[in-house]
């Protein structure tokens, strides 16, 4: 993996050309800084007043610095105007919203080439990509109307089922589809042979949110032949390969195990039995199976209905994350696992009493959480848990504690992969979640349902252009408390449920629909619209 830097003038350009094995990349530079070679390097020397830095890559710099600027700032103009956007009457809100969906279009193009690590093209941390906090991002983009970028991750994810059976098979011995929880760059044949580098890559959690960006992106491509094509093989591969390591025991329940195997949350031990995390993958994938006529002897049917969730139940009335440890890393976990159904994989039709249990005692499952000091993305599921509960006051705590914890800088700029963790910023993963949570506490599809204002915690008008819903429609209008004026456009013929009233809209067909505030003598805040 050696890589080799040949440097050389070419008029009034420096030309770098990186080598790795037979792969040349050839990098152009034109500075009016002081520009000299140091070795394998280029060193830049700023002056007093204004140094002008362009790069190219492939091809030799043709513009000049001004045409640059103004076909970026024509290209960022054009994508605000088309794309869903958000304005909120909170000036740190909002700033975090542009500033995320900002670094995401900074980050991920359509061209299908490859995906970015999770701290987006800053360098900083990881230098590979994983599905799972990519999923984090891959929600906006689909209702942000960004499906050109989204439907690219998928093209590139789906290209090789059989090779990513035939990795399945080499790691587990079972039939179906893993998802690598570092997918490869290049081809995936060979790849991670003769083992993965740590036992993180046997976390069997990830097909699960492998197969849910894949299920959604169908449903806004909204194109049978695609669908058929690049997201049937991975629901068809995922549920099979969660078929192939759950087991009928003599409690009656199917219990989930293989051998290698890690949980999402990271201090859970390896090879543990009935891990949370992968049995909520496990019934997303069975429940995609199923819908999509996949379940053709009816296996996924009988496994949902008898999971080997009640041997994991607490005195709590919550979850354990796994079967084998009980209560004992209760308080330990590093990530809330707890939490999935109301953040990573929408499984229930209604919020269950377990998740609801478990977000309301989010801060005693969670390692140090009560400092409050987070690790990893922890503090942007509690957000976006939040968002989905429906409960503003939690969620304002949550929402505070981003600064108070230093999750993320002063200037709420850039966000730390934990808390104080400067020297792994710009985690675009919870960027993820912290704008999927801003969105959902305003317009939410979770639970198969349009649901607006839930967790609205923002005083004032908030205007919403072109968000896009799984439901078929694009909603456009203000939201005021828990008021609203709204069009919905269909994309598709649609029918959902929309504050217990059923719409039905043909494609191309918009409905104004308004909410009235509550009335404050009705009983449980009942809305009268």
């Amino acid at each position: 993996m050696e890589q080799i830097s040949q440097i050389r003038k070419v008029d009034d350009c420096w030309r770098v050309d990186i080598s790795c094995g037979e792969v040349v990349s050839s990098l152009y530079l034109k500075s009016n800084a002081n520009v000299r070679r140091e070795g394998g390097c280029l060193r830049l020397q700023l002056h007093e007043g204004k140094n002008e830095i362009l790069i190219s890559v492939g091809s030799p710099i043709e513009k000049s610095n001004r045409e640059s600027l103004n076909g970026t700032i024509e290209w960022w103009n054009e994508k605000w105007m088309n794309m869903g956007c958000l304005l909120i009457p909170d000036s740190t809100a909002q700033r975090m919203w542009v500033r995320s969906m900002a670094m995401f279009l900074s980050s991920f193009t359509g061209d299908g080439a490859g995906l970015s690590p999770p701290c987006g093209l800053s360098g900083n941390g990881w230098p590979f990509y994983f599905p799972q906090d990519g999923s984090f991002v891959h929600a906006v983009l689909l209702a942000t109307g960004n499906i050109d970028i989204a439907k690219s991750w998928i093209e590139r994810l789906a290209a090789d089922p059989d090779g990513l059976r035939a990795y399945t098979k080499r790691l587990f011995g079972v039939d179906g589809i893993f998802s690598p929880w570092v997918f490869p760059y290049g081809t995936i044949e060979g790849y991670h042979d003769p083992v993965p580098p740590n036992q993180f890559y046997y976390e069997i959690h990830n097909a699960g949110y492998l197969a849910r960006m894949a299920y959604e992106t169908a449903l806004l491509v909204d194109d049978e032949a695609w669908t058929e094509r690049y997201v049937v093989p991975l629901i068809e591969g995922t549920a099979e390969f969660y078929k192939n390591i759950s087991r009928k025991e003599e409690d009656g329940l199917w219990h989930l195990f293989v051998t290698p195997s890690m949980g999402q949350d990271e201090r859970g031990g390896e090879n543990q039995k009935d891990y949370l995390c992968a049995l909520y993958s496990a019934k997303y994938c069975f429940q995609r199976a199923v819908e999509l006529k996949l379940d053709r002897d009816g296996s996924y049917r009988e496994i949902l209905e008898n999971m080997a969730f009640p041997v994991l139940l607490s005195p709590q009335g919550l979850y354990y994350s796994c079967n084998c440890e009980g209560d004992a890393n209760f308080g330990d976990q590093k990530h809330p696992v707890q939490l999935n159904p109301l953040t990573f994989l929408p499984v229930d039709t209604l919020l269950s009493d377990p998740s609801r249990i478990a977000y309301e005692k989010r801060y005693e499952i969670t390692a140090n959480a009560k400092e409050p000091l987070f690790h990893g993305w922890t503090l942007g599921t509690f957000l976006l848990a939040g968002s989905r509960c429906g409960n503003p006051e939690e969620w304002i705590k949550d929402w505070e504690n981003l600064r108070i914890s230093d999750n993320v800088d002063a200037e709420w700029i850039q966000i730390y992969e934990s808390s104080s963790n400067y020297d792994m910023p710009f985690y675009i993963s919870t960027n993820g979640l912290i704008a999927q949570s801003l969105l959902n506490n305003l317009i939410s599809d979770w639970y198969g349902k349009l649901e607006i204002a839930k967790c609205n915690p923002w005083q004032g008008d908030i205007h919403l252009k072109n968000i896009y819903s799984k439901l078929g429609i694009v909603i456009d209008g203000v939201i005021n408390g828990s008021s609203a004026r709204l069009y919905l456009k269909a994309w598709k013929d649609a029918e959902f449920e929309c504050n217990g009233e059923i719409i039905r809209l043909k494609k191309g067909e918009v409905l104004e629909k308004i909410i009235a505030a509550p009335h404050s003598d009705m009983p449980n805040g009942a809305d009268p619209a």
